[in-house]
């Protein structure tokens, strides 16, 4: 049976969560600089700012800065102040998942319509959260070992309440989202896509690894265990939060920002335009992929579908959806695509 306060044990563990970590925080580091074209382009002012950017970049940037401390800390072999590099570790982890969880929030609002039970309900959760967060701040220590050249961590325990409050949060989101999202009674063929579009597979992948980490938090066999799985839950709390943002808030799509206007006429006749986004969370649910424009038959009904549900009336000759009113559009390059006729014209 393996002692797992066994020194050896520990230091052969302590390894490999150095490796651990090394992985996640490149992971990270990869993620970060594969989609920090958002923030060239918010910099630039080709995208406006609204209050809930600066969540988004807090989220993005105080991530980078606990990957930047974990890589020196654990690369440098000269003496150096154990305690400080606690806290700021603590520090930016903590704050960059507290923000994570507020994007996570305003998803659930949204897809709520700001049911003001559930804005009471994730005020009470981030404060629950950053309680627990500050407590566990102040509690955490680690010490310098001459023999090993490295910091070591004493009292991670203290960790349990608040990672334990995070997968709680994550659960009750989780089961947010959910019913918030099969209360409206969607398609199930559509469930699949509803349900990544909104973020839920984020979230759920976010609390499969809360409960790994809480599970070695309870079962406290050591301080190496207690902390291998820390580093990996936030890389995949942060990753998930600033992915949905750009995806749901801001219509990011990798190609700077682009969308189709659809317009539609009395012979079912639909027009694609290729626009571009003026500022982020300006996009309705009346896009089409700008590599799918030759949609097939079934796709095209769906257009009809989705502008019927809009009340669009046909009497005039022509129907615009609303987006056709919104400032700097670029004049349409796409050509017209026809529709099959319709058993039943609109009046």
């Amino acid at each position: 049976m393996v002692d797992w306060r066994d020194p050896e044990t520990m230091l052969m563990q302590a390894g490999a969560m150095s490796k651990v970590i090394h992985v996640m925080d490149g992971i990270y580091i990869w993620d970060f600089l594969s989609t920090c074209r958002y923030e060239v382009e918010l910099f630039r002012g080709r995208i406006s700012f609204r209050w809930t950017v600066w969540l988004y970049l807090g989220c993005r940037f105080f991530t980078l800065a606990e990957v930047a401390s974990d890589l020196a800390g654990f690369n440098i072999s000269t003496r150096f102040n154990c305690r400080l590099w606690v806290v700021l570790i603590d520090t930016f982890a903590y704050t960059a998942s507290s923000l994570a969880m507020a994007l996570y929030g305003i998803r659930t609002i949204a897809i709520w319509k700001r049911e003001p039970y559930i804005i009471a309900m994730i005020i009470v959760i981030m404060i629950v959260n950053v309680a627990l967060w500050i407590r566990t701040t102040i509690l955490m220590k680690a010490d310098w070992d001459p023999t090993y050249s490295t910091c070591f961590f004493i009292n991670t325990e203290v960790a349990f309440a608040s990672i334990m409050s995070v997968l709680a949060s994550h659960v009750i989101l989780l089961t947010a989202m959910v019913v918030g999202i099969l209360r409206h009674k969607p398609r199930w063929s559509t469930l699949v896509w509803r349900f990544g579009r909104e973020g839920v597979w984020w979230l759920s992948m976010s609390t499969c690894v809360l409960i790994v980490c809480a599970t070695f938090l309870a079962l406290d066999l050591n301080d190496v265990m207690n902390l291998m799985f820390q580093t990996p839950t936030l890389i995949c709390i942060t990753i998930g939060a600033t992915r949905i943002f750009r995806s749901i808030y801001i219509g990011y799509s990798g190609d700077l920002f682009q969308y189709v206007e659809t317009s539609v006429d009395n012979r079912g006749k639909v027009h694609f335009r290729r626009r571009r986004m003026s500022g982020p969370g300006s996009v309705p649910d009346l896009t089409v992929p700008l590599d799918d424009l030759n949609a097939d038959d079934r796709e095209r009904k769906r257009f009809v579908e989705r502008f019927k549900a809009r009340d669009i009336k046909f009497g005039d000759g022509t129907a615009r959806d609303s987006l056709s009113g919104i400032d700097g559009l670029e004049p349409a390059d796409v050509k017209s695509t026809d529709l099959p006729e319709r058993s039943s014209r609109a009046s």
